[in-house]
C-alpha cells in the first residue's frame, strides 16, 4: 500500500473510532510546513471568540464567518434557533443542541410544571432563523427589547451557544465575571 493509501485507511480507522458523525476540522497549529488535521466529533466543535457588530439599517446582525462555519459543521442548513438568554441576552443554538436541551427537561431533574415553563419561554420566545448569502440574521423585535440591543452588539462564542449581548451590558456583564473568573476556573478545570 502506497503512502497516500495508508494514509487515507489510518484516517479511516479514525473516523470509526469518532463514529459517523465525525467531521474533519483544520486546526490553526502547524507541524513543520502542514496544517494539522484533526477528526473531531460534530457535538464537539465549539464557539469561539468576542466580536463587535453593528446592526444594519434593516435590523440584521451579520454572523462573524468563524462562527457560522462551526454551525454548519454542527448541521445541515444556514440557521440558527435565537432565544433569550439567563442574563439579559440573545442566545443562538444549534438544532443539535436545542435537542440536547429538551432531552433535559426529560431526565427528572426538574419537575414537570418547571420542565413546561422553561420551555414555554424557550420556545415561545424563540425563532429559527437562517442567514442570507452575506451571513446575516434578522433579529426578532421581542428578542432585541429583551436583551435591550439597539445598534451596536456584542456577539461571543459561548463555547456551546453563541451569545449576542448589547455591548454596555457585556462590558458590565464580563466586568463582574472576570472578577470571579480565578475562582470559578479553580472548580472548573481540575
Amino acid at each position: 500500500m502506497g503512502k497516500i493509501g495508508k494514509e487515507r485507511d489510518k484516517k479511516g480507522r479514525e473516523a470509526a473510532r469518532f463514529g459517523s458523525k465525525a467531521r474533519h476540522s483544520k486546526a490553526t497549529g502547524h507541524s513543520g510546513s502542514r496544517p494539522v488535521v484533526l477528526l473531531v466529533p460534530a457535538a464537539r466543535i465549539m464557539f469561539f471568540g468576542t466580536y463587535t457588530h453593528s446592526l444594519d439599517d434593516g435590523g440584521r446582525l451579520t454572523i462573524p464567518a468563524k462562527l457560522r462555519e462551526s454551525a454548519i459543521q454542527l448541521q445541515q442548513g444556514p440557521s440558527l434557533f435565537l432565544t433569550c438568554g439567563a442574563e439579559p441576552c440573545i442566545v443562538a443554538y444549534t438544532q443539535a443542541r436545542i435537542s440536547e436541551i429538551l432531552e433535559g427537561t426529560k431526565d427528572g431533574s426538574i419537575s414537570r410544571e418547571q420542565a413546561r415553563e422553561f420551555k414555554r419561554i424557550f420556545g415561545g420566545e424563540g425563532a429559527m432563523e437562517a442567514w442570507d448569502k452575506h451571513g446575516r440574521i434578522t433579529l426578532p423585535e421581542s428578542l432585541k427589547d429583551y436583551a435591550e440591543i439597539d445598534k451596536e452588539v456584542t456577539i461571543v462564542g459561548a463555547v456551546d451557544c453563541i451569545e449576542i449581548w448589547n455591548t454596555r451590558t457585556y462590558a458590565e456583564q464580563l466586568g463582574g465575571a472576570r472578577a470571579a473568573y480565578d475562582d470559578i476556573a479553580g472548580k472548573v478545570i481540575p
